[in-house]
């Protein structure tokens, strides 16, 4: 029971020291592909939180992400609109 405890800890610390070890961009993309499902729930205020970034930080990458027509924004949510040119980013 120790053990799994502290193996969990492990795994939130390295997730953590990886997201801030990314662009914000990045860091973004990687989010949204890991809470794809749930994006209709989540407020970008809720992803600025998640990311520990400023809503304004974050807004101006979703723009960028708009005019390149990875995603879009409607009422303060996100839509994947190509998933395929998320993916390739990471490869």
């Amino acid at each position: 029971l120790l053990i799994s405890s502290l193996f969990d800890k492990i795994k939130i610390l390295e997730k953590k020291l990886s997201q801030n070890a990314l662009d914000l961009r990045t860091r973004l993309l990687k989010y949204l592909l890991e809470n794809e499902k749930n994006l209709d729930t989540i407020s970008q205020k809720q992803i600025a939180i998640d990311l520990n970034v400023r809503a304004q930080s974050l807004s101006r990458v979703l723009k960028e992400l708009k005019i390149s027509e990875l995603i879009d924004t409607k009422k303060g949510r996100i839509e994947i609109l190509n998933k395929d040119m998320i993916m390739k980013e990471f490869w």
